[in-house]
Parts: C-alpha cells; sequence; structure tokens
C-alpha cells in the first residue's frame, strides 16, 4: 500500500483497495508494459488529435482564478513566461488539476463549489520520490541474481524499490519512494535525495556507493511535492470514504465540471488510463448540459 498506492497504510480504506483490485483484474493490470520512447510521445499523440479537431491551445498559462455563475465562466490566467494577465471567458469549464493543487487552493473560485471543495479536502494526496540513475554500463546483467529480474524489493529507510527497464535493456536504474518513505524526503535539497538513493541502491545490491558513484553518467530527478503544479503524487481514498470521489464528478450547475484521476470512481484512480476515462466521461456531461 506505501510503496504502489503511495499510501498511509493507517488512513487508506479497504473497500477502496478492494475496488481497486477488482478492476485491475478486470484489465490483467498487473502486466508490465512501456511506452518505448516514453510518455511524450503518447501526449503528442493526444495533442495531435485535438489540434486536428480545431482546439486552441495555450500554453506556459497558468490559471489563478475562476468566478462563475450558471452558464457563464471567467477565468483569470497569467502567462508563466511575461507575467502578463488577461482573461477568457466561457459558457462551460473543465477542470483537471491533481487533487493536490485542489487541497493547495491555488485557484480560487468565486463563489466556492462547495461539494466540491469538501470532497477534495477529505481525499487523501500521496507523495512519490522517483531516481532515475543512468550508468556507463548495465552492470547489474552480469549478476545471476539480479540480470533478469525487473523489481528489486526491500525494506530499506528511504528507496526500498528500484527496478530496471526490462523487457527493453538499458542502463537505466529507478528507485522508488513512496507514501511515508517519501515524506521523509519533502523538503531535502535534490543532492541529498540522490545521496540517500544511492546508499539504499548500494545496500541493496552490495555494490558499494564509490563504486556505483564511478560507474554513473547521469541523475534524472523532479520533486512533485515542490511543484505547485502537481503538489504531490496521485489520490487515494480514505477509510469510509468510498462516495467522495463520486462526488466529484458531479457537475457544479451545469458550468463547472472536474476530471482527473482522482474523480475516477471504476476503480482505476491513481492510474493514467484512469485519468483518461474520467475525461471522458466529463466531456459527455459537458454535451449534454449545452443546448
Amino acid at each position: 500500500m506505501e510503496g504502489f498506492n503511495a499510501a498511509d497504510k493507517d488512513i487508506i480504506g479497504v473497500a477502496s483497495l478492494a475496488l481497486d483490485a477488482q478492476a485491475a483484474e478486470a484489465i490483467d493490470g498487473d502486466r508490465n508494459f512501456r511506452f518505448a520512447n516514453g510518455y511524450t510521445k503518447f501526449v503528442e499523440a493526444l495533442l495531435a488529435e485535438a489540434r486536428a479537431n480545431s482546439a486552441q491551445l495555450r500554453l506556459s498559462s497558468i490559471v489563478e482564478a475562476v468566478r462563475w455563475e450558471r452558464g457563464r465562466v471567467e477565468v483569470q490566467v497569467r502567462s508563466a513566461l511575461s507575467g502578463q494577465r488577461w482573461t477568457t471567458n466561457a459558457k462551460r469549464l473543465l477542470i483537471t488539476v491533481p487533487l493536490g493543487v485542489l487541497q493547495a487552493n491555488d485557484i480560487t473560485f468565486s463563489p466556492v463549489p462547495e461539494h466540491i471543495s469538501d470532497a477534495a479536502a477529505a481525499l487523501a494526496f500521496g507523495q512519490v520520490m522517483r531516481v532515475v540513475l543512468r550508468f556507463r554500463e548495465a552492470w547489474w546483467e552480469e549478476r545471476e541474481d539480479l540480470g533478469d529480474a525487473g523489481f528489486w524489493l526491500s525494506r530499506e529507510r528511504y528507496f526500498p524499490t528500484w527496478w530496471t527497464t526490462l523487457p527493453m535493456r538499458s542502463t537505466l536504474l529507478t528507485g522508488w519512494s513512496a507514501g511515508p518513505r517519501a515524506n521523509a524526503l519533502v523538503g531535502k535539497p535534490q543532492s541529498e535525495i540522490v545521496k540517500l538513493a544511492i546508499e539504499d541502491l548500494s545496500r541493496v545490491t552490495l555494490v558499494s556507493p564509490e563504486q556505483l558513484q564511478a560507474q554513473l553518467e547521469a541523475v534524472y530527478f523532479h520533486d512533485w511535492h515542490a511543484d505547485q503544479f502537481a503538489r504531490g503524487a496521485y489520490s487515494y481514498v480514505p477509510a469510509g470514504a468510498m462516495g467522495l470521489r463520486k462526488l466529484l464528478t458531479l457537475p457544479v450547475n451545469d458550468t463547472l465540471f472536474f476530471a482527473g484521476e482522482a474523480t475516477e470512481t471504476e476503480g482505476h484512480g491513481a492510474t493514467v488510463h484512469g485519468a483518461i476515462a474520467s475525461g471522458r466521461r466529463a466531456a459527455t456531461q459537458v454535451l449534454r448540459s449545452l443546448p
């Protein structure tokens, strides 16, 4: 639960875990797959489809406030590049920001959609730290105990889980810290987080930190907690709160609509396919609300 769901085991609800397990089993969700060229290609495909359907895209534009009444929305936007502000008007608004952003009140709603605000505050949002290390050589493939293992699981304090890129073979290793372990890393500088990751990897593989550093070519790291557009990893449902995801799916006066993994009610929350499914649901709601 702590590693996979990025959750606190004393908070997460068993009912939601059961629903997640059923949903994963229905789609053979324990299969291992990877995008050969990374998630960028996936996003580019969605953008190409949007442009082909005459969607207008405004990138590097930060939404700061939403003022609305039934059938009318005014969105205040700030350019991340120039700082210039402007407003955009619409009849409907679809909000897909992560749950952590809603909980941080980074977007001001006037008036506040109370059932959305209350549900968002009561759901939980986990933390994750991921460190990707690129080495000169895939030295672990020479090891009988590690060479053909996709995942290495341990009880290390900060980064207990590591994985290779199998079935593709490369010189990358990914370290994963989630839930309470990641909470202990929040606020630490990147250099210290990487140092702790390498120390844990050393104990997992019995290769000294000095040897690992000598092989290391690059480190890839992003602090999602400090990222104002993420605020963490993904959502999970506390005990006794099974109905809260459903509340997030309810349109607000047929004017505000919410999507994203936290609003997925079929057991696919905290996943990319769950986020896509929520978008399809919200798009259908918007179309039905139009005259």
